[in-house]
Parts: C-alpha cells; sequence; structure tokens
C-alpha cells in the first residue's frame, strides 16, 4: 500500500489487505469523523463527492480515499492529492470491504464514514448522522436517504434477506413487474418510510461506529463486492447493535459507477452465495441447494448480459 499525503512524496507501506485491523492506528479521537471513500477509475464523480464533503456544514475531520485502480491504471491517471485529504493506494483491486477496511485502519475517527465516490451527499448530511450516532449510543451504523439518478428515492435500506429475496429482492422480476402498480415490497421499502430502525443499510453511504466495527473485525473480505454491508450489519445486529436510517441526512446516489462485466455478475452471485450460508441457511442441504440455484441463475444473467452486449 502507498500513502499520498498532499501531493508529498509517496511512502511505501507492506499492509495486506486485511492491514486495517493488524496494523490499526491505536486509540480513536472522540466524536471524530473520518470518510473513507472507495475509488475506481471515477475521476470526475470523485471530484463532486470530495467537494460535497468539503462543503458539508460539518465536515468530516479527515478523509482518505482508497484507489483500487491504481495497480492497473497506473498513478498518473488519478487526481491530485488536495490538502484536506489524501490517496491510499491499493495494490490491486481489493473489492469493496477490504478497501474500507484499509482506509479505516489508517484514521483515529471515533465515527468512520463509507462512501462510494459517486456519492454526493447533502450539505448538512455528515452533522446530522453523527449528531444522530452521538445521541444513540446503542446504535453501530446510520445512515441517509439516498436518491438515484433519476432523481427517485434508492431502496437503501431493507430487510435481512431471506429464502424469497430471490422472489422479492431488488431486481427480480416481480419485484419489476410490481413496481408498474407503484408497489415495492416491504422488505425493500425501508428507505421510503421515516426512518427509525432499519435491518441494514446501503454501503453507498453510511456511518459506523468504529467500537462495533472492530468488535466484528469490520467488512468480512470474503465478499470482493456486494451483500458485504448486509453482513456487516447483520453481524453487528447479531451482537446486540442497532441500525438506523435518517432521512433528514440525504445524498445522491449516481448509480452504476462500477459498472457491469461479467465480473460483476459473477461476484454479485458469489457474495449472495456466500451470504445465504453464513445467514440463511440452517443446513448443509440448504446451504447446497441456494448455491445451486444461484449458480443456474448466473449463468442465465451472463448469457442475457453478453446477449445484450452483442445488440
Amino acid at each position: 500500500m502507498t500513502v499520498e499525503r498532499s501531493g508529498a512524496p509517496a511512502t511505501d507501506e507492506s499492509l495486506t489487505a486485511r492491514s486495517g485491523f493488524s496494523q490499526r492506528l491505536p486509540g480513536s479521537d472522540a466524536g471524530l469523523v473520518a470518510a473513507v471513500v472507495v475509488y475506481f477509475r471515477t475521476p470526475a464523480v470523485l471530484a463532486e463527492c470530495l467537494d460535497g464533503l468539503r462543503t458539508q456544514t460539518r465536515s468530516p475531520d479527515e478523509t482518505v480515499v482508497v484507489d483500487n485502480s491504481s495497480a492497473t491504471d497506473g498513478r498518473h491517471e488519478r487526481p491530485v492529492a488536495g490538502k484536506d485529504w489524501h490517496w491510499i493506494r491499493a495494490d490491486r483491486n481489493l473489492g469493496f470491504g477490504a478497501a474500507c477496511n484499509l482506509g479505516a485502519g489508517t484514521t483515529r475517527g471515533e465515527f468512520l464514514l463509507f462512501l462510494n465516490a459517486d456519492v454526493v451527499l447533502a450539505p448538512d448530511a455528515c452533522e446530522q448522522l453523527r449528531t444522530v450516532a452521538e445521541d444513540h449510543p446503542d446504535v453501530a451504523v446510520v445512515g441517509p436517504r439516498l436518491n438515484g439518478a433519476d432523481g427517485g428515492v434508492e431502496l437503501s435500506a431493507r430487510a435481512f434477506p431471506t429464502a424469497v429475496t430471490g422472489l422479492l429482492g431488488r431486481s427480480s422480476w416481480l419485484t419489476r413487474a410490481l413496481s408498474a402498480f407503484n408497489v415495492t415490497p416491504a422488505p425493500l421499502a425501508g428507505a421510503l418510510g421515516a426512518g427509525g430502525r432499519v435491518d441494514w443499510i446501503s454501503g453507498a453511504c453510511m456511518l459506523v461506529r468504529r467500537m462495533a466495527f472492530d468488535q466484528v473485525d469490520g467488512f468480512d473480505e470474503g465478499y470482493w463486492m456486494y451483500w458485504e454491508d448486509a453482513d456487516l450489519c447483520r453481524r453487528l445486529t447479531d451482537r446486540g447493535w442497532k441500525v438506523m436510517l435518517w432521512p433528514a441526512a440525504s445524498g445522491q446516489h449516481k448509480t452504476g459507477s462500477s459498472g457491469r462485466s461479467d465480473q460483476t455478475i459473477e461476484a454479485f452471485h458469489a457474495s449472495a452465495a456466500r451470504y445465504y450460508e453464513r445467514h440463511v441457511a440452517h443446513t448443509t442441504f440448504a446451504a447446497m441447494f441456494a448455491r445451486a440455484l444461484l449458480r443456474a441463475r448466473l449463468v442465465l444473467m451472463l448469457l442475457r448480459h453478453r446477449r445484450r452486449a452483442l445488440s
């Protein structure tokens, strides 16, 4: 990993993808917020994201951007680090959760604000989230209401996945059919309500209490992309912590900057299988059956994606 601050010469450090925990800075500073932004080949939206943090009514006390693309693209293709933020250069594309762990391990804030590089927060969002976390010491995760690129409310707060999520998931055919009648299945509708307790919050933007984050060893790096946010919230809930949606804090998510490819489709299904095996399936047979169904779905999704790419 390479850390670069304010355009100064980079310093190489031999850290692994788990270094967020194996070499964490000692202690944390009470009340402070450390923003960890995960970046991959999106310089334009990153600039907007950082401008959004810079113009907050109470900005994060430190900001790091973990570059998952530097090993492939070369450092010259990235924006230059600013005075109020710095790069952490990964030696490969670590995936979302591992990149968050890596960034968290270089900061000292009591609260960790994890952000996709394509999220732009409303001016008071950071202060709102920080205040909620300070006022509710039993809350480990609090998230804002996010609007998608089309202006509609994003389904960023949901019930924990179950055995029927494949039928009523965000992108399932049944959910798409119901949307024609302006109906959103209850497990997906948390972001559409008045806020408060929810099962899990999208990792696109979440404020996490460091003490709770450390208790569960952060994000499970077995999820390269997708489902790591649901898994984190599930493990925190199992420890007695609460998760909240706070609609008074808001932001815009320019959805889709990570792209859609064979790799991301495969990652989605691998992560879904991992989540089901750990949190949903109660027997070996159920886990094997879920994995077989997901494998079949993966084949169909890949065929559809490739057919669309050729059309």
